[in-house]
């Protein structure tokens, strides 16, 4: 699967690439790097023929780090998915060339630049969030409003709706939701990673804002990611390193 700034999402194929090495170079059909191709497209096919591809840019520091490479193949994944095919988005392209330039260079964890490229993702799919203004009575977003997930993706909504949906007083402080707040610390978070990378603030608020987002793309999606499941792996294999460092 290839994404280009002109013809958005392809599917595409090289016959002989393994015997070429001229048309083929420098690890030309390797996952994210950014390359330079000539296709061509047959009728009654929705493949691209592959004839040449050379690197323009080389993002080979992605494969040194493991979780780095798991953060870009969770990015690769859902672009493929949420991305139709055929349908140029060049705001996409860049906002992926950009993160995987910026997942190559990296020096510390991805985790917030990936989050700024879902909510990227997102607005660019049409799918992104409301995070200011209820997504049922339309009220402004506060602390007060206790927000909460809206199962619909259209954002959050105030979770006294819940409170009523279920016949309880929404103003009974004992009264809590199915789902949990969104507390004001990670809803500003959210919301700095839809304007650019934030700064990567404690560790508990980043694992916080990563399961959020979880949710938010999977209310869109109708199937389970392979790359979610790798990660998963990773951060649970993580926690148990730094439990027993505490014993």
């Amino acid at each position: 699967m290839l994404l280009t700034e002109d013809h958005g999402k392809v599917s595409g194929m090289a016959r002989g690439a393994k015997r070429s090495r001229k048309r083929f170079a420098g690890g030309a059909l390797e996952p994210f790097h950014e390359l330079q191709l000539r296709f061509a497209r047959r009728p009654h096919t929705d493949l691209a023929f592959l004839h040449e591809s050379r690197v323009e840019r080389s993002h080979h520091a992605i494969a040194q780090n493991l979780e780095t490479y798991a953060w870009a193949s969770y990015v690769s994944e859902i672009t493929e998915i949420m991305i139709p095919e055929h349908d140029p988005a060049p705001e996409v392209f860049r906002l992926f060339a950009h993160t995987m330039a910026a997942f190559a260079a990296a020096t510390q964890s991805v985790e917030p630049l990936a989050h700024h490229f879902i909510m990227g993702l997102l607005d660019q799919g049409g799918w992104g969030p409301d995070l200011e203004q209820c997504g049922m009575c339309g009220d402004a977003i506060t602390p007060d409003t206790k927000p909460i997930l809206d199962q619909r993706g259209s954002g959050v909504i105030c979770s006294r709706h819940v409170a009523e949906h279920m016949g309880a007083d929404p103003d009974d402080p004992n009264f809590r939701p199915g789902r949990r707040i969104i507390e004001q610390d990670l809803l500003d978070y959210v919301r700095r990673a839809r304007a650019g990378v934030p700064e990567e603030p404690d560790s508990t608020l980043v694992s916080t804002a990563t399961a959020l987002l979880d949710r938010l793309v999977d209310l869109h999606l109708q199937r389970p990611l392979k790359s979610r499941a790798f990660l998963d792996q990773l951060r649970a294999q993580a926690r148990r390193s730094e439990n027993e460092n505490k014993e």
